[in-house]
């Protein structure tokens, strides 16, 4: 049921008749209860989408390398398959 008393309003809009929703939002999020608001919002590194550094441009191009001298000192030993993924390892 919409508050009249207070000022701001869920963001969410209906398809079908292009209007706003008239709850208010819940905590610091700018949409309701009913569609996705939450109170507890994690910050820094408890949040999933925290970028940590761990996959930058360097990084990535450091990993690369590695798995293609692994993929050379495989294909010397005569190891005939390497399964690539996140880790390498000998089938």
């Amino acid at each position: 049921m919409p508050l009249s008393n207070i000022k701001t309003q869920c963001t969410a809009t209906a398809r079908s008749t292009g209007s706003r929703c008239l709850n208010p939002p819940i905590g610091q999020c700018k949409t309701c209860r009913y569609h996705g608001g939450r109170k507890n919002i994690l910050c820094g590194s408890a949040h999933p989408n925290y970028k940590h550094g761990s996959d930058t441009k360097e990084a990535n191009a450091e990993r690369r390398k590695k798995i293609a001298e692994l993929a050379e000192l495989a294909a010397s030993l005569g190891v005939s398959k390497i399964k690539l993924k996140r880790k390498p390892t000998l089938i």
